[in-house]
């Protein structure tokens, strides 16, 4: 009977709650997002600090082992250190590697903007397939009037340049600073993270039942360990198709080798849909100096593709998550719906993590059953 007074005294409760939340939701959404911008820092400095730790750990695995304390107790700091450091030259490699080709294929790119028409044109292939109205108007079109008309579109909605730069500013000078704090939370978690690990689970032995902290760590454990799994192999298959992708283009003489192979690798960290952005952005720049290289290229990205998703992910990342393929395509598919890019990112371990403690948790019932 006294079980039976405290579920209807929970559910009365609940049921308010709902209500509140619904009467007010305006007011809860504001809330929410005042919540989030606070903790905002924190978030990307966790977020920081579970990247930088995946090569920390394996730099202090390799640590090498001395008489010395004071070398020891600097282990920590110097693999902290190291993984920094190894995040910054790949960035500063990237940039000096992209930026200048970036640019260079641009300025080609407004360039050639009469030579891509005049391809379109009188190509017969092209032009057999383009309705006569739609031809006509590509014909008719003035490219210094065109460009003209893209750069005053571009200042008219740019708006009032001193309000302008006062915004940039002020949204710089924020993003620093939580950029600065969330570096600085980030450094404090990898020093601390066994300290903060114990404390945790302190906490949970004190105030929870064994069976909701058995789950609670059921759980952290099946996430990390997606997570962890997710990130490494994304990264190996993203260097692996990368570096095909370089290779086959220098063999069959595409331009830009070097940087759409770089881009196409990096593009390829965004689960099954990355490697053809890369490509999208690689068949304009090539457009920009080789039009007739467009097609091959594409087709070559496509065979490279297949390889990639049939051969090298399933081995390299979908053997490690445990996840049928089916599973990651939903996943990319709506994360990317919810949240973009980011989404794409998050959805693929998360999904994973679901489905193996899914497993875990069905394995179990069907024992019970028998």
């Amino acid at each position: 009977m006294k079980k039976d007074y405290k579920k209807y005294i929970y559910l009365s409760l609940s049921l308010f709650i709902l209500w509140f939340v619904i009467h007010y939701w305006h007011g809860f959404t504001v809330i929410i997002n005042l919540f989030l911008a606070a903790i905002e820092p924190i978030i990307i400095g966790g977020i920081i600090a579970y990247i930088v730790n995946i090569p920390m750990t394996f730099y202090e695995r390799h640590f090498p082992k001395t008489n010395n304390n004071l070398f020891n107790k600097s282990k920590r700091f110097i693999c902290m250190l190291a993984a920094a450091i190894s995040f910054i030259v790949i960035v500063v490699l990237l940039c000096i590697i992209v930026i200048p080709e970036l640019i260079s294929a641009l300025s080609i790119l407004a360039k050639g903007i009469p030579q891509v028409i005049d391809f379109i044109t009188h190509n017969e292939t092209i032009v057999g397939s383009i309705p006569k109205e739609t031809l006509a108007q590509i014909q008719a079109i003035d490219e210094q009037q065109l460009i003209d008309g893209l750069v005053s579109l571009f200042l008219s909605g740019a708006g009032d340049i001193t309000q302008s730069l006062i915004n940039f500013l002020s949204s710089a000078v924020s993003t620093i600073s939580t950029f600065l704090i969330a570096i600085i939370f980030s450094i404090y978690l990898l020093t601390s993270k066994e300290t903060l690990l114990r404390q945790i689970q302190r906490f949970m032995h004190v105030y929870l039942k064994p069976q909701i902290k058995s789950k609670i760590n059921i759980i952290f454990t099946a996430l990390n360990d997606s997570f962890h799994k997710f990130i490494v192999g994304q990264v190996i298959e993203a260097v692996i198709i990368g570096v095909l992708c370089m290779v086959g283009m220098f063999i069959l003489n595409f331009p830009y080798a070097t940087m759409i192979g770089i881009l196409i690798g990096f593009t390829a960290l965004i689960p099954v849909a990355g490697a053809y952005i890369g490509a999208a952005v690689g068949a304009i720049m090539i457009m920009t100096v080789s039009p007739s290289s467009v097609i091959p290229f594409l087709i070559y990205i496509v065979v490279l593709q297949q390889f990639e998703g049939n051969i090298i992910y399933p081995r390299v990342v979908g053997t490690s998550l445990s996840l049928p393929g089916i599973w990651v395509l939903a996943a990319v598919t709506i994360g990317g719906s919810v949240c973009g890019i980011l989404g794409m990112f998050i959805a693929v371990p998360l999904t994973s993590a679901i489905y193996n403690l899914i497993k875990i948790d069905m394995k179990a019932k069907e024992t019970n059953l028998r």
